[in-house]
């Protein structure tokens, strides 16, 4: 730049039209130092809010510049800058308001590059938004391209945050785009007027201006300006990305951008990339995540991260390259530090060091977006007004556009200095003083409007605990899954009754009424029995788990903090993310629920008939899911509708996956794994050589490789999907296998073993094998490149096992219940429960505080003498352990080397039948050794011993069969010997001894004694599982509970009275009794809890918590806690309330009573 040259406060005053400036346009047409100058100083302006009048008039120094051209004959414009139709056009009293079938109603907003028009179509009445190329622009050769190629880039694309192209094209030469009108505001007017916005408010904004980028950037373009005054928040709450006069093809060159110079600056430089400095034709959907950072910086902070104003934009783009990233906590300190961590990865200034895509930047900002209220920003604005249309606007346009067809036909064969003003600064000059480019429309405020109000901050008062304390973003490797896209994911609807329970797994079972809450339960912090699902987010900062207590529990990676607990189901068997924010949970129940996680709400319910539903899955377009359930198969059920496909009309099935990319759905039958193409036919493709029931099968990132694991198998499959013959088998350990898991980089399988992990790689070859410490695992789930969570079956709960180092850290996150066994008697009622023994009397809870260390099992062979009223007994490996409750002394038996399956105290005397795994039964007496009784066959788990009420005869119920025999005949053949079904072994006697029931697949089935056959079939509690049955103490009732209920028949009819909603028991304890004396059933469910109901009514009466020998609790069924010991930490209260579920602690809760 040469002495003469002006300075760079004397090119901004030119650039923004300012008086006085001749001289600085007569020096810029010959200096190229300036010119260039000036095209960098152009970006460093913020948009500024100009006269009217001045916004439809070319900039006084292009004038001046076009009355060069006058003299070498381009044109007929005078030397004083005015042609001989401004004149005509000045005295024309005429108003030109038709265009393209739409009568022009007034204007929008104006600049130089565009003016936008709010219309009306003729024949529709439809309101609209035409935008035209301004007046001076239709000079500009690189003008009419961008705006070419911004009808291109908008009609591709039809997206809910992305403003929406209605029509396109020129009229006599005036180019013009139509719009859908939008009733709102940009979001630098909302900070002008409303303030810095609050962390969800402006999380919400982000996350749909995210959305919006995602569609964008799938069809291939990218924004290139992205800030505050492209962006529009609508009186709908609805936020609209606008403008794409800049947006550009990143797959490869964009052939408009060749127009540029390399060197000229495209966006807006308190926004843009470091790379977009550098170079604007080489940048990639990235440089819109950092234009997003910085906006989102804005929103919270009230001010860009980097100042522009009287800095050069060589100052600028160093701030943006810095390493030094502006902290917006130091600006807004109550901002939560994980937002300011993802805005801080937004603005890396290298892109390898940014969130990669929108689509993972939406997902991270919808975790902060919970409690938005957009709509009601909205309505707080200022009203805004539309400027009254100038005369003859489309006259002068068209005038315009005739001249420059015909400059532009002579320019064609000239050199570039006739035409260079236009030419070079067409496209800069056009963003200074550019308020609303894209015309999508936008309601600028009357800026002389006396009766505006000055709004508080919304973020006034707001505290740093909002959202809860999470950890800080980490990095991680991604999912190899996509999120779904799901349609209107809006909460349904549920009208809650007073006293409702959250679920029938909740704590409390008829809530008391709280003001402002519609229904609330005590929980624990720490899972309750078996967590059986383990799931990592797809963007790896969250793992859920879902457990026997019914509970879903989120947990922050790498931490393991807890954030939610969310209650509404029964025990759960599988759990699945959608979206990060989404996630299909199945449960026992047969329940399938689609949760808004981040929320705490229900956006969708579907129910499986009362069978359990083992597996649920949304199809990669997220239009249907898949739930794989008992009794029914697996089916198939709209998201948008009630409509449903059985694939499966009976048998069971473990598993339903779709494939991440197509519309294969895997699914399994009882001897079959099946692949349906939902999209070509329904027609299903069985591998034969796969002739099993089918655990667990996971599909590769490829969605054409799936690994699935057969039940208790000795193998793990690759089933290549599109060649069956390319299909491998993974040996491995019999009868070992449990499921298989991906990991998030895609390139090794995971398998679970009962006693192993095996790590192989995408072919199936073994790379390593690591031992576990603790036993057979469940459940487990990668949460990085190497290691995973898995959850043991027994007491030691979660452990991290760290893959390469081949380590395991046991981190509990759960309290250990394999279930429960109840023994009744008139005083007391003794329950085996979790990891105590526990007597529950009148006047509160006693413990077994001097109970021996025993196995993890032992308590589930529980039995007491005298009907319940003598020695408490509990059966172990190599001995059985007694005591007389009255002293809690324990004594010692030698018993056989063997596992205890059951025990049955006798009715009447201080003896004892135990019945062991190896079929052997053995009598105990306290005063002799343990003496055998005799051997029964194909004794499993489930089998079950009783003794008659009247004491002569002991029952078995072993596989498929029930036998029963005199005692005091052991060698003798059984008295009866009945064929029972699957799901036979649990038997209960008839006061009388006359009659017994047992419980089978195909139902309750009661024999007569007095007959030898059977008498009655009761429907209803048919599946396989039932854990529980029992016979009223009068005779005229028989009870039997399975997956999610207890249902109580009449046995005058054999008709059923009763159905009470309950969680699941474990399968092989005895979790369900009569009182003797009384009224009442009870019942122990698998996650510690212990309930008394009432038999005519089925209300609950009590219950209580049962965790271990120092952790229990006995609450009403309303909520009050009557006796709680060791629980004063891990106590909370889940409410649900109209904005979702929440976690309250203990203190919180009292505060509200």
């Amino acid at each position: 730049m040469s002495a003469e040259c002006p300075t760079s406060n004397d090119l901004k005053r030119l650039l923004l039209d300012e008086p006085d400036t001749e001289s600085v346009a007569e020096h810029l047409n010959s200096c190229k130092a300036c010119q260039r100058t000036a095209e960098f100083l152009t970006r460093s302006l913020e948009p500024l809010v100009q006269d009217l009048p001045l916004l439809l008039e070319p900039p006084e120094w292009s004038r001046r510049t076009a009355a060069t051209r006058v003299k070498s004959g381009e044109s007929t414009v005078d030397e004083a800058g005015s042609d001989s139709t401004d004149q005509d056009f000045k005295s024309s009293n005429s108003i030109d308001t038709t265009f393209a079938r739409h009568q022009l109603l007034g204007l929008l907003g104006a600049g130089g590059m565009g003016i936008v028009c709010l219309a009306e179509h003729l024949d529709l009445g439809t309101k609209r938004a035409i935008k035209f190329l301004s007046e001076p622009r239709v000079f500009d050769v690189e003008a009419i391209q961008r705006f070419q190629r911004e009808w291109r880039a908008i009609g591709q694309i039809e997206h809910p945050h992305l403003a929406h192209a209605l029509d396109c094209g020129q009229e006599r030469g005036v180019h013009f785009l139509v719009l859908e009108y939008i009733d709102g505001v940009t979001l630098d007017e909302v900070i002008r007027q409303a303030g810095p916005l609050s962390t969800s408010n402006a999380a919400e904004i982000g996350r749909q201006i995210a959305s919006g980028l995602a569609a964008l950037h799938r069809h291939g373009f990218v924004h290139r300006d992205v800030k505050p005054s492209n962006v529009v928040l609508g009186r709908d709450g609805h936020v609209r990305v606008i403008d794409f006069g800049l947006a550009c093809l990143h797959e490869g060159v964009d052939p408009g951008d060749v127009l540029t110079g390399h060197h000229q600056l495209v966006g807006s430089p308190a926004y843009m990339s470091p790379e977009q400095f550098q170079n604007s034709r080489t940048t990639d959907p990235r440089s819109d995540l950092y234009s997003l950072g910085c906006t989102l910086f804005m929103l919270l902070a009230g001010s860009p991260p980097f100042s522009v104003r009287e800095r050069s934009i060589w100052d600028i783009a160093t701030d943006h390259s810095s390493p030094d990233i502006p902290d917006v906590r130091e600006r807004r300190p109550n901002v939560p530090p994980e937002l300011a961590e993802l805005i801080r990865r937004l603005m890396q200034p290298d892109p390898v060091n940014r969130i990669p895509n929108a689509t993972e930047t939406e997902q991270h900002l919808t975790r902060f977006a919970t409690g938005a209220d957009l709509t009601g920003i909205a309505a707080r604005l200022n009203p805004s007004t539309i400027a009254e249309l100038p005369s003859n606007l489309l006259t002068r346009i068209r005038m315009a556009a005739d001249d420059a067809t015909t400059a532009f036909t002579r320019a064609s064969s000239a050199n570039d200095a006739g035409h260079s003003a236009w030419k070079r600064w067409g496209i800069t000059i056009g963003l200074v003083g550019l308020i609303l480019v894209c015309g999508v429309l936008v309601f600028l405020p009357n800026k002389t409007n006396t009766n505006s109000v000055t709004l508080t901050p919304e973020s006034a008062g707001e505290t740093a605990s909002s959202p809860p304390s999470v950890a800080a973003v980490p990095t991680v490797a991604r999912s190899i899954f996509p999120a779904r896209e799901l349609p209107d994911p809006v909460p349904e609807k549920h009208d809650w009754k007073p006293g409702e329970p959250l679920s029938p797994a909740a704590l409390t079972t008829s809530p008391r009424d709280v003001p402002g809450i519609l229904s609330w339960t005590w929980e624990t912090k720490s899972a309750r029995g078996w967590i059986s699902a383990i799931r990592t987010s797809l963007d790896g900062t969250r793992v859920a788990c879902g457990s026997a207590d019914g509970s879903l529990r989120l947990y922050g990676l790498p931490k393991l903090d807890l954030r939610k607990i969310l209650v509404g189901h029964v025990s759960i068997t599988s759990i699945r993310w959608v979206t990060n924010s989404v996630m299909i949970v199945s449960d026992e129940g047969g329940t399938v629920r689609l949760w808004d996680v981040d929320q705490g709400k229900v956006l969708r319910t579907w129910t499986n008939q009362q069978a359990p539903a083992w597996d649920a899955d949304v199809s990669a377009d997220g239009s249907q899911i898949a739930i794989a359930g008992a009794g029914n198969g697996c089916q198939i059920r709209s998201m948008r509708d009630d409509q449903s496909q059985v694939l499966q009309r009976t048998g069971l099935a473990h598993v339903a996956t779709w494939s991440p990319i197509e519309t294969l759905l895997a699914t399994t039958s009882e001897q079959n794994f099946r692949l349906f193409d939902l999209k070509n036919s329904p027609a299903d493709r069985r591998f034969r050589h796969l002739s099993r029931r089918i655990r667990s099968a996971e599909w590769n990132a490829n969605g054409q490789t799936i690994a699935v694991v057969p039940e208790w198998g000795a193998s793990c499959f690759l089933i290549n999907t599109k060649d069956e013959q390319s299909s491998s088998e993974i040996p491995l350990q019999a009868n070992s296998v449990q499921m298989c898991r991906w990991s998030p980089d895609n390139e090794r399988l995971a398998i679970l073993t009962r006693t192993r992990v095996v790590l192989t790689n995408r072919s199936g070859s073994v790379l390593s094998e690591i031992p576990l410490t603790s036993g057979t695992m469940l459940t487990f789930d990668w949460v990085d490149n190497e290691s995973i969570l898995a959850s043991s079956k027994y007491s030691q709960g979660v452990e991290r096992i760290r893959l390469e180092e081949s380590s395991s850290t046991s981190l509990g996150l759960q309290f250990y219940s394999r279930g429960a066994t109840i023994r009744p008697g008139l005083e007391r009622t003794v329950i085996a429960s979790g990891r105590g023994l526990f007597q529950v009397r009148k006047d509160g809870i006693r413990v077994f505080k001097s109970t021996p260390e025993l196995s993890e099992t032992a308590l589930l062979g529980l039995c007491v003498t005298k009907g319940g009223n003598g020695t408490v007994l509990v059966p172990d490996r190599g001995l059985v352990r007694s005591t007389d409750a009255s002293t809690a002394e324990w004594r010692s038996t030698d018993g056989p080397d063997s596992k205890p399956v059951d025990a049955a105290g006798h009715p009447a005397n201080d003896q004892a039948a135990v019945l062991y795994e190896n079929g052997e039964v053995w009598f105990w007496n306290q005063e002799a050794p343990l003496a055998f009784q005799r051997k029964l066959d194909n004794v499993t788990f489930h089998s079950h011993i009783a003794w008659s009420p009247d004491g002569t005869m002991l029952a078995a119920g072993v596989k498929d069969r029930l036998v029963i025999w005199d005692p005091a005949k052991p060698d003798e053949v059984f008295r009866f010997d009945w064929q029972t079904g699957p799901g036979g072994e649990r038997a209960a006697w008839s006061s009388d001894s006359q009659s017994i029931a047992t419980a089978s697949v195909q139902g309750i089935r009661v024999f007569s004694l007095a007959t030898g056959k059977e008498i009655a079939l009761l429907k209803g509690q048919t599946h396989y599982s039932n854990q529980g049955i029992s016979w009223s103490p009068d005779g005229l009732r028989i009870a039997a509970q399975t997956d999610s209920s207890i249902r109580v028949w009449e046995t005058e009819t054999w008709t059923p009275s009763l159905v009470i909603p309950v969680n699941p028991a474990f399968a092989g304890c005895s979790p369900l009794a009569w009182h003797p004396s009384r009224n009442t059933l009870l019942f122990a469910s698998a996650d510690g809890v212990y309930r008394e109901y009432d038999a005519a009514s089925g209300k609950c009466q009590s219950g209580s918590l049962l965790l271990e020998a120092t952790r229990f609790a006995i609450t009403t069924p309303t909520g009050e806690l009557q006796q709680s010991t060791g629980l004063t930490d891990e106590l909370v209260v889940v409410v649900e309330t109209a904005d979702g579920q929440e976690v309250l602690m203990a203190d919180e809760w009292r505060k509200l009573q």
